[in-house]
């Protein structure tokens, strides 16, 4: 009994694929009116016969018109000389070619049986598939929290068109693409974002015609470190939105002067994203006050945050903030020349914060950003937006 099988990358197969002809077809489509048909293709198949032994065919198929009687169809050689010749009430035919060069021709019988439509000779070429071998993978470690992700592929027969996979343990695969080659014994790809998770991976090479070489654990993919330390400083102006008594003494909607600096410690690393920890100062100077007296004000905002980040791609970061600490202010008026009061005080904060990470080469990275902070003085409670533009460093 025939039985239907997986296409070549079925690893039982093999074996048996590598003492066999595999074929491919290119061959034009149908012009609308021939043969009742809008196109043709080959297919892999492949049944056991009565000895139990694989045997491969080539699938030709066509649009046939469905008020056909029958079909006929006709294969010659380069040299034009017929080689098959079949009638089938199918819209699909086995054949078994060596590789080589044929053209077809299928005509369309109709229900008053007489030969009604003909397709003309169409190209058909059979190629023979290459058995690739993979024989090296380099490097045998990647790293999550690292850029490098091109990975080498050596071995023979790696051929123009070939296609490489990632396979993990449950047999789930990732395409990957071909970034360049020097020659069909050595072939650099890169594996999408989505690839690079923690565990032990199988490399696949497919050629065209489907016979594949696997190398079993192939590559790891691992975070480099246990934890990572990063330290950032830039530029943060600040718009203050709330209370009263700040808005009458400061009426800017946005004070310019201001820096923001941190310290960040991730020390949970997994693939649905980082928790860590970060500490962080911020300066502002806000100048406003009346007609009577000029009012300079210089905050210091000194803090402790919780962290999460997601990394979109392995350069691009989402980062979510949030936590408190203190607010040092210092308020010194100016009368028209005169020196007057100076107060200070300390009061409790709390602040969260979104930012984007893009990390650049030599560990560097930028960042872009906007926190939402709350100082609760003594009489009033200010709130405002501190958005940030920060250059940052990979300090481990």
């Amino acid at each position: 009994m025939a039985a239907k099988h997986r296409f070549f990358r079925d690893a039982q197969f093999r074996f048996f694929i590598s003492l066999a002809f595999l074929f491919a077809l290119a061959s034009g489509a149908f012009p609308q009116d021939a043969a009742g048909t809008a196109g043709s293709s080959v297919g892999y198949y492949s049944e056991t016969d009565e000895k139990g032994a694989l045997v491969f065919t080539q699938i030709l198929s066509w649009a046939g018109d469905v008020n056909a009687l029958r079909f006929e169809v006709s294969i010659k050689d380069a040299d034009g000389d017929g080689i098959f010749h079949e009638f089938t009430e199918d819209t699909s035919l086995k054949i078994r070619l060596v590789p080589g060069v044929y053209s077809y021709n299928i005509v369309t019988w109709n229900l008053l049986n007489q030969g009604e439509i003909e397709s003309g000779w169409l190209p058909l070429t059979v190629i023979k598939a290459e058995w690739p071998s993979l024989t090296d993978v380099s490097p045998t470690f990647l790293y999550m929290d690292s850029l490098n992700s091109r990975v080498t592929l050596k071995g023979t027969k790696l051929l123009p068109g070939g296609r490489m996979y990632l396979r993990d343990s449950s047999g789930s695969e990732i395409e990957g693409k071909e970034q360049s080659r020097s020659d069909d014994t050595e072939v650099d790809i890169v594996f999408p974002d989505k690839a690079y998770r923690p565990g032990e991976f199988d490399i696949a090479f497919v050629n065209p015609g489907g016979l594949t070489a696997v190398q079993k654990n192939a590559l790891r993919i691992r975070f480099q470190r246990p934890v990572d330390i990063l330290f950032s400083v830039g530029y943060a102006p600040v718009s203050f939105m709330t209370d009263s008594w700040f808005k009458n003494n400061w009426s800017d909607s946005v004070y310019w002067l201001g820096a923001d600096t941190a310290l960040s410690v991730y020390f949970v690393k997994k693939s649905w994203g980082f928790v860590g920890a970060e500490a962080s100062l911020s300066f502002h100077r806000l100048i406003g006050g009346s007609k009577v007296a000029v009012l300079t004000s210089d905050y210091y905002l000194s803090a402790g945050k919780l962290l999460y980040k997601y990394r979109f791609t392995r350069a691009l970061h989402g980062v979510v903030r949030a936590g408190g600490g203190v607010s040092s202010s210092t308020h010194s008026f100016d009368y028209k020349g005169f020196s007057g009061p100076v107060t200070s005080s300390k009061d409790v904060c709390i602040d969260a914060g979104l930012s984007l990470q893009y990390f650049l080469p030599h560990k560097i990275f930028c960042e872009l950003g906007a926190d939402w902070f709350s100082i609760f003085e003594k009489d009033h409670t200010v709130g405002g937006i501190q958005p940030s533009l920060k250059i940052g460093y990979q300090l481990f």
